[in-house]
């Protein structure tokens, strides 16, 4: 067990790095996010110790009399919003390294986000959010929390010597590398040793070169913006000779006068969980499918019970007829709005945001054009979508003319390939 003692007080660094201590503050005023955020955590880490605050009320006396490692906390509430609960809390001096993930569904622009990061925000999360990608970013922040709770404490041993630097390496359970701001190694664990697959001392050498020009062009964006900003970064990349999804957490050290020195790189494999997130959302896209080509059938069936009730008009009489019309024309309507509904529920559990990155990028699309859209996202026949909307083929390709149209797509681009990108 490694531990250090600085005027006479012992400090337990496996202690202070222990994962079941942690505690996650959640503000959001509604409840159902609440039970949502509750729900995820005790799934994916049931460790974690959850505080859940119903608003913005008390949330600084809460922060001081919990110390939470992580908050995450919605924009728009009643009382002080996300931004002033930030502002709030970033004026007390010792919840400096505390990460703070602001989530919201309404405020998505890039200048939302510079807001947010200008307030003390570390990370920013769009509502609806991915499950997994919320336990990884949280997991992510919660390491970079309990390194930045040592590094406060081991302040005055990092100035003396690299000592600590050291230490803190072998306790983080990830892969972890130290650098200086120009980019040459110093410090590095194990795990990173393992993970880089390289044998010879790497301490001295470049840390993009341990990268492809592609990788190396990302990590040296994030240092220069992380140096620049002095903001925790976190982000994804992929490898594809390995085939890894790996998600990077970055922290600044600075020295007794606040300079930048040096960036603490955490690495975690998440290939894992996106490779079973990946299977799971293929799954449910065959099964979008398959209950779209079921619901086709099933409306060209009704046609065919609507075509039958017209043979029977001629044999009856003027009530008998108007009777047929009417129950014809319910038919429609109720078969029409129930088939929908049916769609777009199964649509919206593939593809949770697609009608909010459409709308986003394409305002002036009306509700029956974002329909149809949805339907060429999955390469839906012209024959089907008309069965489906009891609609006649050509009134689909006229409908289909004119959100090319507004997308102002050249002839060259095809419109269910664009329609896939969202």
């Amino acid at each position: 067990m490694l531990v250090f003692e600085r005027k006479g007080q012992k400090i337990d660094f496996q202690k202070v790095m222990n994962m079941s201590d942690v505690r996650i503050l959640i503000l959001d005023d509604d409840p159902s996010i609440l039970q949502t955020m509750e729900f995820i955590f005790k799934v994916y880490e049931p460790g974690f110790q959850l505080i859940l605050l119903d608003g913005s009320v008390d949330a600084v006396e809460t922060v001081k009399k919990t110390d939470p490692h992580v908050i995450i906390t919605d924009w728009e509430m009643p009382g002080m919003n996300g931004i002033e609960v930030i502002k709030e809390i970033r004026k007390h001096k010792q919840f400096d390294a505390i990460p703070i993930i602001m989530t919201t569904g309404i405020m998505s622009n890039s200048e939302h986000l510079k807001t947010a990061l200008a307030a003390g925000a570390n990370d920013f999360i769009l509502k609806p959010f991915d499950q997994i990608i919320m336990v990884a970013r949280t997991r992510s922040m919660v390491t970079l929390s309990l390194t930045l709770r040592n590094l406060h404490l081991q302040n005055s041993i990092i100035l003396e010597n690299n000592r600590f630097i050291r230490s803190l390496l072998q306790t983080v359970p990830q892969p972890m590398v130290y650098y200086t701001i120009e980019g040459i190694i110093t410090e590095y664990n194990e795990k990173f040793e393992a993970f880089s697959g390289c044998k010879v001392n790497l301490r001295g050498s470049l840390i993009y070169k341990r990268y492809n020009e592609r990788t190396a062009s990302i990590h040296l964006e994030a240092d220069k913006e992380l140096i620049r900003s002095g903001i925790i970064k976190s982000y994804d990349t992929f490898e594809e000779a390995d085939g890894l999804f790996l998600l990077h957490s970055k922290t600044l050290y600075l020295d007794a006068q606040g300079k930048p020195e040096g960036i603490m790189h955490i690495i975690t494999d998440v290939t894992e969980i996106r490779n079973a997130q990946n299977e799971i959302l293929e799954n449910k896209k065959k099964e979008l499918v398959s209950n779209a080509l079921q619901l086709v059938q099933i409306s060209e069936t009704n046609a065919l019970f609507l075509e039958k009730l017209k043979d029977i008009v001629p044999y009856t009489d003027d009530h008998g007829k108007k009777l047929i019309n009417l129950l014809m024309a319910e038919h429609s309507n109720t078969s029409n709005t129930i088939r929908w509904k049916e769609f777009e529920a199964h649509f919206a559990n593939v593809y949770e945001d697609f009608y909010q990155r459409l709308v986003q990028k394409h305002p002036e699309l009306t509700p029956g054009e974002r329909k149809l859209c949805a339907m060429l996202r999955l390469k839906l026949s012209t024959k089907e979508i008309a069965t489906l909307t009891l609609q006649n083929p050509q009134s689909i390709d006229i409908a289909r003319y004119r959100i090319r149209k507004k997308l102002q797509l050249s002839q060259d681009v095809n419109l269910v390939s664009y329609l896939s990108g969202f």
